[in-house]
């Protein structure tokens, strides 16, 4: 039996409304009505111009912000990119979410984006004129290729007809924007740069587990921490627990899966969840 079908996990108290929602489904909102919003309540696709990264971004620093942004606004004229991209984020994101959990999914999520967005920059700067970028699709190819790694026998339907592989799929795709990138027409429409920044920037990801905010402290001052005590195990000469301490601490492990997915469990809070989980039941 899974720890999701134990009946500790299912009396879970329901977290508020944006609490229950997925990382993708939350991705998924928010670009949907950044389009709709440019689409019915601003002049001159106004949100779309504003979030875009250029080319020239060396020589207007202050718009740094677009390297982040650029990935949350899609072409205004047309349905089909922001449609293709989110069912593509639709795809690959539930499972890999899954993996790792809505915190950490969020977090080298947002990290594809700029990391994507980088590599386009590179490879545009100097463009002439001054070249501009939109769209979710790096950090989709970031995704793509974690899910090619952790699923790669699964089974898709190209164009919605031929049986394929995920491993031979993003072969395809990998193969197809490498191509098109050589093109002399590579970068009329689709910025192939910034997808291959994401294949290979999710590549790394797989390898490594390194995305841009690896920078960030792992340890924080006292004063800076936050969220619930840690977790430990206690020894077999400690009194024994009440009911809600064993409640209280199965929660704090469930919290710790739901940030960061089941994996993130050590050895230690998998032995101590399967303990805790059998005094609950023997109490109940």
């Amino acid at each position: 039996m899974g720890i999701y079908d134990r009946d500790y996990y299912r009396d879970e108290p329901r977290r508020p409304l944006m609490g229950d929602w997925s990382a993708v489904t939350i991705l998924i909102v928010i670009n949907a009505a950044i389009f709709l919003l440019d689409q019915f309540f601003t002049k001159n696709f106004w949100l779309t111009d504003h979030f875009a990264l250029r080319s020239d971004l060396l020589r207007h620093p202050w718009q740094f912000f677009t390297l982040l942004t650029c990935g949350f606004a899609h072409d205004p004229s047309s349905f089909w990119h922001i449609g293709l991209n989110m069912f593509a984020l639709w795809v690959f994101g539930v499972d890999v979410e899954r993996l790792y959990g809505r915190a950490r999914f969020l977090q080298f999520y947002l990290s594809f984006v700029v990391s994507s967005s980088l590599g386009w920059l590179l490879m545009n700067a100097t463009s002439r004129p001054p070249a501009s970028l939109i769209g979710a699709s790096g950090a989709i190819m970031s995704i793509m290729v974690i899910y090619v790694f952790k699923f790669p026998n699964r089974t898709f339907l190209l164009y919605f007809v031929v049986p394929v592989p995920a491993w031979l799929l993003g072969v395809i795709y990998a193969g197809y924007n490498v191509y098109e990138s050589l093109s002399p027409q590579a970068g009329d429409r689709t910025a192939y740069s910034a997808h291959i920044a994401g294949l290979l920037f999710g590549f790394i990801f797989v390898r490594t587990g390194w995305h841009l905010f690896s920078f960030m402290p792992t340890s924080w001052p006292k004063w800076a921490k936050f969220g619930g005590p840690k977790l430990r195990v206690r020894s077999e000469d400690e009194e024994p627990r009440t009911q809600r301490e064993v409640q209280m601490r199965v929660d704090e492990i469930l919290e710790k899966i739901s940030r960061e997915g089941e994996s993130s469990l050590t050895p230690a809070e998998r032995s101590e969840l399967e303990e805790l989980s059998r005094r609950f039941r023997n109490r109940r």
